[in-house]
């Protein structure tokens, strides 16, 4: 698969990165949220369905600050995760595989991205009524929100395509790598908590970001 990109030898297979990149703005470009907000009141109302009775403590309790802080460092972690399971499989000796790795990946996050304009919503953080974290602005936070407010699409991805690139990533080197892949799925895992915690996303963006991850790993490897 990808055989345009197996014609280079080193680390010109980080090219498929950048796609990730456009297909992101290009969906941003492509969504405009509804002035009644239906998507987003339907996201806040399945917020609390799949975290419930928990939903209130989890969103805006008082959290340990440690606890925090891993969820914040967790889900930086999103924007160097899928190309640093290149740089994985090139330390490991196993950059043959790359092309494999990006035919995981690369369709999970295309497929987060391609639905994003047939649910425009803004982002849970940025709505008066949505239940915000009182979390003080630590320096992590901080950081994260300067990210989002200078660099991102200041729309809602539906499906996540941080936490569907984030489980690909980890799938993909599951098999090949099983202890690397385990300790991405591990960081996957708090990405979507960090994102839920933090507000940089509704649950059910994480939860469907993870289904399309492991549709695209298992169409990988039956077809």
């Amino acid at each position: 698969m990808w055989p345009v990109f197996s014609s280079f030898p080193g680390p010109p297979r980080l090219l498929p990165a950048p796609l990730i990149l456009l297909g992101y703005y290009e969906s941003g470009r492509l969504t405009f949220p509804r002035a009644d907000q239906s998507f987003e009141k339907a996201f806040l109302h399945w917020d609390e369905y799949l975290f419930r009775p928990g939903f209130l403590h989890f969103v805006k309790g008082n959290l340990p600050g440690w606890f925090d802080a891993i969820l914040e460092f967790s889900y930086l972690q999103c924007y160097v995760i899928v190309p640093s399971g290149v740089a994985v499989l090139y330390l490991a000796r196993q950059r043959a595989l790359t092309d494999q790795y990006w035919s995981i990946v690369l369709p999970a996050v295309f497929a987060a991205y391609g639905l994003t304009p047939l649910f425009p919503a803004q982002p849970p953080r940025k709505l008066p009524q949505d239940l915000m974290s009182v979390l003080q602005p630590s320096l992590l936070r901080r950081f994260n929100l300067w990210i989002h407010d200078h660099a991102s699409i200041q729309v809602n991805t539906f499906p996540s395509g941080h936490v569907a690139g984030a489980v690909a990533a980890s799938l993909a080197l599951m098999r090949p790598l099983p202890i690397a892949g385990a300790c991405y799925l591990v960081i996957a895992v708090g990405i979507a908590l960090g994102s839920i915690r933090g507000r940089y996303h509704y649950s059910v963006d994480a939860v469907i970001g993870a289904v399309v991850a492991l549709g695209a790993y298992l169409c990988s490897v039956l077809f």
